[in-house]
């Protein structure tokens, strides 16, 4: 309740004080002279989050809130839902939105929205432009890098994934580990990458899926000589992927902006993490075969 009285609750209180609305401060409840309504509560209130329906719902930084709580609010909302939060570092609402393609719209604001900053504050901002991190969140309002996040250069596509692909890469199934088919296509100032197959595909899979790939080059693991001899057999023209220091190529990776399609490639980049980042280490027991086949082909595309 102190951070609700210090930041929406005082801003709101300022900008309704000429006009003629009815206060009861007790239920931080506010009614106009329509009968329409506002209230006030903060998340900690357990018994308000699963209380009355509302139309509306605001919700200040929800990234401090536990996605339960949300879909406690979420789903006693009858018209719609605003929130807002700064991108610090991806959180559960990313997946949650993943899962209501279509009925949700982003808006992207920075300090340079904000008519009521004062010259002196948008200059006290810009003085941290060197600092690149938290220039990156509150400069530019892009996702932040999470600590040991190996990339973090990607948003989700919302439209239509591409059909057509500069170049294709692959990273084989060893093991009960799963293979990963990816395309990548220039998209302007982006790159795209959309997942194409993923899991147990043998060869025999992989060249029927490969055959229908609409792409100018394929590439595949240089390291499985043998896997990628047996698909040129089957008539697929595919060839050794250029290798790079893995924390070299997780940078060329970070110097693009992507956008993403396909569950696994998109669960992958959330989750893989760096071991140790000097020595270019990805920690174990982490999935990234779908980013494997991304960087084989981000590889081939940069040349």
């Amino acid at each position: 309740m102190p951070h609700l009285r210090r930041g929406a609750l005082r801003d709101f209180k300022h900008l309704i004080a000429r006009l003629r609305v009815e206060e009861r401060k007790s239920e931080k409840l506010f009614i106009f002279p329509s009968r329409a309504a506002i209230e006030f509560f903060s998340a900690d209130q357990s018994a308000k989050l699963r209380g009355a329906q509302r139309d509306w719902l605001f919700v200040n930084e929800v990234n401090l809130l536990d996605e339960e709580s949300f879909s406690e609010l979420d789903v006693r909302t009858r018209e719609f839902v605003i929130v807002d939060f700064n991108p610090t570092a991806r959180f559960w609402l990313s997946e949650y939105l993943d899962t209501r393609r279509g009925v949700w719209l982003e808006c992207v604001s920075t300090y340079r929205d904000n008519v009521y900053l004062s010259a002196e504050q948008r200059a006290a901002i810009e003085l941290r432009k060197d600092q690149e991190a938290w220039w990156r969140v509150y400069g530019e309002g892009e996702w932040g890098e999470v600590a040991g996040q190996a990339w973090y250069s990607w948003s989700v596509g919302q439209e239509a994934p591409p059909k057509r692909f500069d170049v294709v890469g692959v990273d084989f199934s060893l093991g009960r580990a799963p293979a990963a088919v990816v395309g990548v296509v220039r998209m302007g100032h982006e790159l795209g990458a959309v997942e194409l197959g993923y899991g147990g595909l043998g060869v025999l899979a992989l060249a029927q899926l490969l055959g229908t790939v609409q792409t100018q080059l394929i590439v595949a693991d240089a390291a499985q000589l043998d896997m990628i001899n047996q698909l040129r057999s089957l008539n697929i023209d595919v060839y050794p992927a250029r290798k790079l220091q893995l924390s070299a190529s997780y940078a060329l990776l970070n110097m693009q902006r992507w956008r993403l399609w396909g569950e696994n490639l998109i669960k992958e980049a959330r989750s893989v993490r760096w071991a140790d980042s000097a020595r270019g280490l990805i920690a174990l027991g982490v999935d990234d075969h779908a980013v494997d086949a991304t960087r084989y082909a981000l590889h081939a595309l940069l040349g």
